[in-house]
């Protein structure tokens, strides 16, 4: 069959996660309409906004968009659990993912579907760019067995949490990328991750317990596991905002609540069934290092120490969640401690008002992203 036939054939759906963020989902939802390889579904999941803005859009907008509702805030574990488990159930091929805060180039899907034709392909990424720096990664690219570009750096040590082990190197920009070939094997997800039906059959969908932070890798690692290669398509772009990663001292108390979830899905394990076994070693690992940095930065009262012990019991709660293999969720505050895994809602009824496009609207406030975003 000719890349154009197949192009035409396979049914495709994106699934987007969002919650309170409405100039950003218009931005991505611009972006995906224009598309030159049409979608055929875009599933947009709303995990509970209560911003009074985003709900009544979603009501208003039509074909190809389908909004799905989720009752409680599920973080964007929950919405991509949801999201990729609907739109598999529904028969498309593939399920095109990513967040609200990211978008693709307009030939992003084009190129992904030209590969997988020529292909035996279940994992295929865009090489996800920094949006204010075009030319660099938005996340760095760790790849394994590489061709080593300079400066990119060598890393001489097994990278337990991507599933490495060996000699490896970060890529860090678009051109160090794109030397190594139209393919580099691994992957950023959730930003224009392409997941085929077949494996989500074979493997499940995202376990919603991780709440934020970790269930992307650990789907990652899933999919592994079951011997499908993760590659990335140098020639598919997808923009992202360029990590934030701060050093641990720096981040600010309202955020660091995100970080009980980052130690505690650290090397966590899932299974098709829903089960979760969160990983005592990781945790215990990766909480070490956030509580060495703390304890220098009271040694030296450089900050508030107060909340560097704060800061600090959040850390051995997580990692006491990690080792009890506790999925309930503490933080946000405001949060619902019974949280159950999401239940898709009635949907509202939706008329024939197209989204627009918001592009540069797009000013949030950080306490109001629950997504998790880095």
């Amino acid at each position: 069959m000719t890349s154009e036939g197949k192009l035409v054939k396979e049914q495709v759906a994106a699934v987007i996660v969002t919650r309170n963020r409405l100039p950003l989902l218009k931005r991505c939802l611009d972006y995906l309409l224009r598309q030159t390889r049409s979608l055929d579904a875009i599933y947009v999941v709303d995990v509970a906004s209560d911003d009074g803005r985003t709900v009544p859009f979603l009501q208003s907008c039509s074909a190809p968009i389908k909004p799905l509702y989720l009752p409680t805030n599920a973080g964007g574990a929950g919405g991509f659990s949801a999201g990729i488990e609907r739109a598999s159930a529904d028969g498309f091929d593939w399920v095109w993912c990513m967040d609200d805060d990211g978008y693709p180039s307009e030939e992003a899907l084009e190129k992904l579907l030209q590969f997988s034709d020529r292909n035996e392909a279940k994992w295929l990424n865009s090489l996800v760019a920094s949006i204010d720096n075009p030319g660099h990664l938005a996340f760095g690219l760790l790849v394994y067995n590489s061709k080593v570009p300079p400066g990119a750096g060598r890393i001489e040590k097994e990278e337990h949490e991507q599933g490495f082990k060996g000699t490896h190197c970060i890529l860090k920009t678009v051109q160090e990328a794109q030397e190594q070939g139209l393919v580099v094997e691994n992957s950023n997800p959730f930003n224009g991750t392409l997941i085929h039906k077949s494996l989500i059959d074979s493997i499940g969908v995202p376990n919603p317990n991780f709440f934020i932070w970790g269930d992307e890798h650990e789907y990652r690692r899933r999919a592994m596991r079951s011997g499908t290669k993760l590659l990335t398509i140098t020639d598919s772009i997808f923009y992202h905002p360029a990590s934030n990663s701060a050093m641990i001292s720096e981040v600010a108390w309202k955020q660091f609540w995100k970080h009980y979830y980052y130690i505690r899905n650290y090397g966590a394990t899932a299974y098709k069934d829903g089960q979760v076994e969160f990983s005592y070693k990781g945790a215990r690992s990766l909480g070490g290092i956030y509580i060495q940095h703390l304890l220098v930065d009271i040694k030296s009262s450089i900050i508030d120490i107060a909340r560097s012990f704060a800061k600090i019991f959040i850390v051995l709660r997580a990692i006491l969640a990690a080792r009890l293999n506790d999925t309930k969720r503490y933080y946000p505050k405001n949060s619902n401690k019974n949280y159950a895994p999401p239940a898709l809602t009635k949907q509202p009824p939706v008329n024939q008002i197209s989204a627009k496009s918001e592009v540069g609207a797009n000013k949030v406030s950080p306490e109001r992203d629950i997504l998790g975003s880095k």
